[in-house]
């Protein structure tokens, strides 16, 4: 009896192994002569609408890519992922087909934390990677903009980060600075809704334009940049709120523990 139940096992395994095998065989079948019967992209949009599904296809057909009746076998996902990335829009994107025919495109959009305009006449935002963006025709994204003496181009291309440089050091390039108080303006509600423009003066300070207010915010440089908007914040509430906030023409913060200002 034990014999007989111990044959029963392996038959049935042998057999399971082989139903498996056969369906294997009709799905990879099934596969060779099955076409792409449609597109599904989803765009990840995070506030951001530099992109949008009809021009993931424009890419696409511009490159050449017809995928609609093509069979799938002969959908190179990989090349199509090359193809996207190209965008100067896109962060990254994932193509991947499923059995039933569809081919899946995900796109994430760069999210620009800075725009600028600089010495050279040239516009371009910078992203939360430090990686330069063109400014686009169909949407035009809400952050601060920095302007005046700014002589890092376009051709730059990516802000590259000094991580050993200290928080105190003052000869970060100018871009870097910008780049840093922006990403730290960024986290925070307050000064992400506060700062309305920075501006770099002759003298290669940075100045912040508030939104609430009629003053010029003058950082220096943007090293210790959280001591200074702390600095700023307790200034505010114990200062403006009770005599005004048109009160004084300048607020400075560049020297190490002092608020100074100049009245209109």
């Amino acid at each position: 009896m034990k014999k007989f139940r111990k044959i029963l096992r392996i038959t049935l395994a042998v057999l399971g192994c082989m139903g498996l095998l056969v369906i294997m065989g009709f799905v990879g079948n099934n596969r060779k002569t099955r076409k792409c019967k449609s597109i599904s992209i989803f765009i990840e949009d995070a506030g951001n609408y530099f992109v949008d599904e009809s021009d993931i296809m424009d890419m696409l057909s511009n490159k050449g890519k017809k995928l609609t009746g093509t069979p799938m076998q002969d959908i190179n996902t990989g090349m199509l992922e090359k193809i996207i990335n190209t965008n100067p829009f896109v962060d990254n994107a994932e193509v991947f087909s499923t059995i039933d025919g569809t081919v899946n495109i995900s796109v994430r959009q760069r999210k620009p934390v800075l725009r600028v305009m600089n010495t050279k006449g040239e516009d371009f935002y910078v992203d939360e990677k430090g990686v330069f963006m063109p400014v686009s025709e169909k949407f035009t994204a809400p952050v601060v903009v920095a302007n005046g003496y700014i002589f890092n181009t376009y051709s730059e291309k990516k802000i590259y980060l000094n991580a050993g440089a200290p928080d105190t050091a003052t000869t970060r390039p100018m871009l870097e600075q910008l780049y840093l108080l922006a990403i730290t303006m960024e986290k925070d509600t307050f000064w992400n809704a506060q700062a309305e423009q920075i501006y770099v003066n002759e003298w290669q300070e940075i100045e912040m334009i508030p939104r609430l207010g009629n003053h010029r915010i003058i950082l220096g440089d943007a090293s210790e940049i959280n001591e200074k908007l702390n600095r700023l914040m307790i200034f505010y509430k114990q200062g403006l709120n009770k005599i005004g906030w048109n009160t004084y023409r300048t607020i400075n913060l560049k020297f190490k523990n002092q608020v100074v200002c100049s009245k209109k």
